[in-house]
């Protein structure tokens, strides 16, 4: 937070703000440059901007990488340039994701049996916040974050057709 009437700020948690993605791309139709309608209503219609808060999954590949983030279209420009009647025109998409952080497109799972303990590791280069899920039957399940030495337990005993999910991004436990 900005100081008042002093220079620089107070020292807080550094956090990053979304991410915003910018796509250019060309829309081509070189088989037959009458189909650049059909092409644009099916952009319009798969970019559409949502009147709720629902992103969807954007795989980003660079240089060999493949990286998913999650986003919504924000702003969109088809431009009708002189490409237009050759079947080519411009578009850009603007997506910005709430999540600034870009994850592995392979999900990381771990299937452990009552009363034994296994290790998941983050091989990415900033924090993560699983969700865990717990079937029953368990008693007392616990989570240990060796790195930063937290522990989540839960003094509950659940049957065997119960299911216990932990979002530890949004920090909701839910029993089935």
């Amino acid at each position: 937070v900005l100081r008042p009437n002093r220079h620089g700020a107070w020292p807080g948690r550094k956090t990053a703000q979304q991410r915003l993605v910018t796509i250019k791309l060309r829309l081509n139709s070189a088989d037959d440059p009458t189909q650049v309608q059909n092409l644009v209503r099916e952009l319009r219609a798969a970019t559409r901007i949502f009147d709720d808060n629902s992103e969807t999954d954007l795989v980003i590949r660079t240089y060999g990488e493949q990286l998913l983030a999650r986003g919504t279209v924000i702003d969109r420009d088809i431009v009708l340039d002189s490409d237009w009647s050759v079947g080519q025109p411009a578009v850009s998409l603007l997506i910005a994701c709430a999540d600034p952080r870009r994850y592995d497109p392979m999900v990381i799972s771990s299937v452990i049996t009552n009363g034994a303990s296994s290790t998941v590791i983050n091989a990415g280069d900033t924090a993560s916040h699983p969700i865990v899920r717990i079937n029953g039957p368990a008693t007392q399940p616990s989570l240990s974050n060796l790195t930063t030495e937290k522990l989540l337990a839960f003094n509950i005993t659940l049957l065997s057709n119960e299911r216990l999910e932990i979002d530890t991004n949004a920090g909701e436990v839910t029993l089935n």
